[in-house]
Parts: C-alpha cells; sequence; structure tokens
C-alpha cells in the first residue's frame, strides 16, 4: 500500500487525514510510510488492538500489520499485550525521537564520511581555494552535528521535551514582543 492509498471510510475523516499525514510525513523522513501509519492509527485508537483488526481498519494485510508491529516494537514505541494485541504509549514524542534516532544512524555516519573523502579528494585534486574552504566548512558541520547529536542522545525523551518545549515558548514570547526572526 502506497503512503497515498486510501483508508476505507468506515474511519472516521479526521482519523483518516491524521493517519494519512503521518503516513506521508514518515515517507518524507525516509521512513516506511505503513510503519508510520500503523503507528498514527494505534495512538489515536489508544487501546490494545488485535493484528487482525489493524489490518482490517487500514486495508493492509496480517502479515504487513505483523512485520510493522514487529518493527515499532523493535523502535521501542510498541508493545504487545499477553493476549497478543498490540498498543503504543501515549507519549507523541516516542515516534518522533525513534524516527530522529533511526535517521541520526543512517545519515550522521554518511554525511561524516562523504564530506570528509569529498575534501580529501578536493586536497588532493588541487581544487580550488573557496571550494576547499567550503568543504572545510560542511566538513565541519557535518562534525558538529554528530557531536550535539551524541549529547543529545543522552537525554531522556522528559528532559527533550522540557528543553524543546521551553524553546518553544521562549521564541512565542520573543514573537509577541515583535521580533521578525530572521
Amino acid at each position: 500500500m502506497t503512503a497515498s492509498a486510501a483508508i476505507p471510510k468506515a474511519m472516521p475523516d479526521w482519523m483518516q487525514h491524521f493517519t494519512e499525514y503521518f503516513a506521508g510525513l514518515g515517507a518524507r523522513w525516509g521512513m516506511d510510510a505503513d510503519l508510520c501509519r500503523v503507528h498514527a492509527w494505534l495512538y489515536l485508537t489508544a487501546r490494545p488492538v488485535a493484528v487482525a483488526n489493524i489490518a482490517t481498519a487500514l486495508s493492509l494485510p496480517p502479515d504487513t500489520i505483523a512485520d510493522v508491529v514487529s518493527r515499532l516494537k523493535d523502535m521501542g514505541v510498541a508493545s504487545k499485550s499477553a493476549d497478543g494485541k498490540w498498543s503504543t504509549g501515549g507519549d507523541p514524542w516516542a515516534l518522533l525521537l525513534a524516527g530522529l534516532e533511526q535517521r541520526r544512524r543512517e545519515e550522521v555516519p554518511m554525511a561524516q564520511s562523504t564530506f570528509g573523502r569529498c575534501l580529501e579528494q578536493a586536497k588532493a585534486d588541487g581544487a580550488a581555494a573557496g571550494t576547499t574552504a567550503r568543504l572545510e566548512a560542511i566538513n565541519a558541520m557535518a562534525g558538529d552535528i554528530a557531536a550535539l547529536d551524541a549529547q543529545a542522545s543522552r537525554l531522556s525523551p522528559e528532559r527533550l521535551r522540557q528543553i524543546v518545549g521551553l524553546t518553544g515558548r521562549t521564541a512565542r514570547f520573543f514573537n509577541r514582543l515583535g521580533g521578525k526572526g530572521r
């Protein structure tokens, strides 16, 4: 099922919009659309649900659902009850943080490696000083992001939520004062 595939009309429109938004968002972030679709649906359902019921609600094959909920469990955002039903926690930060962690594991090392190799090759090829300076800058930025990420990954979801919340409230305060930003 693609990210644009519609969910049956038996589902309320608002739930369909929410679920499909998350499927599309996940795909844009490089995550599996069905993984995000199932997580969003389970999040809104707010109770444990059997694989067959999830499959029926989302018009997906049960084996796809079984695979997806297993991956959600591996990511730490879904759990299976003793009676075989699946649920997610009520913390909206859980999938965001799990998604960011997945992207971090894939992207940060690849960016550092790619930028580092390009810089080495550019220097070896005698690239223009301006070009080399730009490669050094982006390589340094990748290193800074990796260092920042290493520190952020040590924060609990609760602490990260508090930091982001404080930052958001501060930004809204300055916006009310008439700050235009950039």
